[in-house]
């Protein structure tokens, strides 16, 4: 008896690389597109999607971001509607000036802003307090030696 899976179930309960190409084919996008915009081979996203390998966090994150798609999505299959578009990343005004200010990389940024989003929506059930260009400073510096 053989089962199939449907990329809507694969999406939601599969391995990474089922996601990732999920998301690359909602997309219409090739492995060789994917590549090119993530920076890495095709054989690179061949092995991922047939689970022969497992990327670096790295790597990782520069996929989902190509892919407009969270890594709570990409690697436990929550987090993003699998039935609609990939959630694009909005970064607040402050947080873009003071990473441009001090020349953070785009994916610290991310990362910062899901380490902030996922601390306020644990502790303060109310609403996110607005955060300053240098409140966003002081919390990137708390955080730094988490991101790498």
């Amino acid at each position: 008896m053989s089962m199939t899976t449907t990329y809507h179930e694969g999406a939601a309960m599969g391995t990474i690389g089922s996601r990732i190409k999920y998301l690359r084919e909602k997309r219409d996008w090739t492995q060789d597109r994917l590549a090119q915009e993530a920076g890495v081979s095709k054989s690179f996203i061949s092995e991922v999607e047939n689970d022969r390998r497992n990327p670096s966090s790295e790597k990782l994150l520069e996929i989902a971001d190509v892919l407009g798609a969270s890594l709570d999505f990409i690697m436990k299959g929550e987090g993003q509607n699998s039935d609609g578009p990939p959630t694009p990343v909005t970064i607040p005004r402050e947080l873009a000036e003071a990473a441009e200010e001090m020349h953070w990389p785009y994916r610290n940024v991310v990362a910062v802003l899901d380490a902030w989003n996922s601390l306020i929506a644990r502790r303060n059930p109310e609403g996110k307090p607005q955060m300053t260009r240098k409140s966003w400073i002081d919390f990137y510096n708390k955080v730094r030696a988490h991101l790498d």
